[in-house]
């Protein structure tokens, strides 16, 4: 374990903001970052996708930032929290569901080489709910209904057909 602490060891003072991404950060490592780095240099938590080669919930540094949740959905993204039974948004409830995107985004895939009558693709991020047609990113989300901020709270497991 490094007993480094960047505040200390090293000039920050250009730094605004580090981003974070690939996995929800927990309220321990929002901790460990402000008693590590200065005060005014923002975290930048986000959830994205490789496949969807953007960003999903993004950071608004003029907003308030609560430890442990990422603050806004990002730009052109329809994201919402589903009922893991029936589909319905649940987002206001506070409970975690499934994350989709209930709206196409503009950098959305819109078919998988290979993958003859797109059944691959279709069956990956559209099947979940298929009375919905909804994109299912298969990560477990919830909303923070007096802060508005989202919490991401693992991976639903999903079989990936092979081509």
């Amino acid at each position: 374990m490094s007993k480094t602490i960047p505040k200390t060891d090293f000039d920050l003072s250009a730094l605004r903001m580090v981003n974070t991404t690939g996995a929800p950060l927990s309220n321990e490592q929002y901790g460990w970052f402000y008693r590590a780095f200065p005060p005014k240099v923002q975290i930048s938590n986000t959830a994205g996708g490789t496949d969807t080669a953007t960003s999903l919930i993004a950071t608004d540094p003029t907003s308030p930032l609560y430890p442990g949740e990422m603050q806004m959905l990002a730009l052109g993204m329809d994201v919402d929290i589903a009922d893991p039974e029936t589909g319905k948004s649940i987002k206001h409830t506070g409970r975690a569901g499934e994350m989709v995107i209930r709206q196409p985004f503009p950098s959305m895939p819109v078919f998988f080489w290979s993958d003859e009558g797109n059944n691959v693709y279709r069956s990956s991020y559209f099947e979940r709910f298929p009375d919905l047609d909804v994109w299912a990113q298969h990560d477990w989300l919830s909303c923070n209904p007096v802060t508005k901020g989202f919490v991401m709270t693992g991976r639903r497991y999903v079989v990936q057909p092979t081509l």
